[in-house]
């Protein structure tokens, strides 16, 4: 095959890769985007409707909003953790140097680690 269609068969790869992964990620803030409005007009719609009707509102449901899986530090550990382990062991397989490039990852996922077992035994003490 001619050398510069192998490169043009490259660079198009390299370029759906890309724009595949942009648009993975967009569509991810878009979706989470909607349904975290959908949620707003729901209570709100709620809420209205326990006024109109004069029963005690209901509590807020707006703690629904905030995902554990954004504030919480055991997942983060573990996946930085992870990710960082795997970069150091990618990069020691393959180049037998630069493997130190993991570690910050894996510090980082250590100490998310560190500070959730510490607030859990803080909090579990009466």
């Amino acid at each position: 095959m001619d050398p510069m269609i192998e490169d043009a068969v490259g660079l198009l790869i390299a370029i759906i890769a890309i724009g595949g992964s942009m648009t993975i990620a967009i569509v991810s803030i878009w979706l989470a985007h909607k349904k975290k409005k959908l949620v707003l007009e729901n209570i709100h719609a709620e809420r209205m409707a326990a006024i109109e009707k004069g029963i005690d509102l209901p509590p807020s449901r707006v703690e629904m909003l905030i995902s554990d899986r954004q504030n919480n530090p055991l997942r983060r550990g573990i996946t930085l953790t992870l990710v960082g382990i795997t970069v150091c062991s990618a990069l020691y397989y393959t180049h037998h140097e630069g493997w130190v490039w993991g570690l910050p990852i894996t510090a980082v996922g250590v100490s998310n680690l560190i500070y959730f077992y510490l607030v859990s035994a803080k909090t579990e003490r009466p």
